[in-house]
């Protein structure tokens, strides 16, 4: 049964076993959202967050001190986070432990995160030239 579900989850676009966590806590909030899809801009490779919620600009990057432990690689975090946000794409930084801990108040802050660019007018919410790439279905 596990690895069924694991390559159920890997079908969906889950690259990790958090990722897939948090997938499960969205589903069912109406968002249509995408796994690990490629982001481009006017062509130009920005990056694959592990979340992002089709034509709202926002997203989520599940961050664990496992993965992201030592000088480079936070820098490298630190430096994905400032390429979305400087074409203007929102991110909301869920944990493993806190998706485990507590999937209902993870799913919240993303779920915040998008819900706020609901409130700005439609030509505002995705950037122009922004290509989404999907590795997996659209999920709700």
């Amino acid at each position: 049964a596990l690895f069924r579900r694991s390559l159920d989850d890997a079908a969906d676009g889950a690259a990790s076993p958090p990722e897939a966590e948090m997938a499960d806590a969205l589903r069912g909030c109406r968002l249509p959202f995408l796994l690990n899809p490629e982001l481009r801009m006017n062509g130009k490779l920005l990056g694959y967050p592990d979340g992002y919620f089709l034509g709202l600009g926002a997203g989520w990057e599940v961050e664990s001190r496992e993965r992201h432990e030592g000088d480079e690689s936070f820098d490298e975090t630190l430096g994905r986070h400032t390429v979305f946000g400087g074409h203007g794409l929102v991110l909301a930084h869920p944990t493993p432990r806190r998706i485990r801990q507590d999937p209902v108040l993870a799913a919240s802050s993303v779920l915040r995160v998008a819900r706020a660019r609901l409130l700005l007018p439609s030509g505002l919410r995705e950037p122009q030239g922004l290509e989404v790439i999907p590795r997996g279905p659209v999920l709700r």
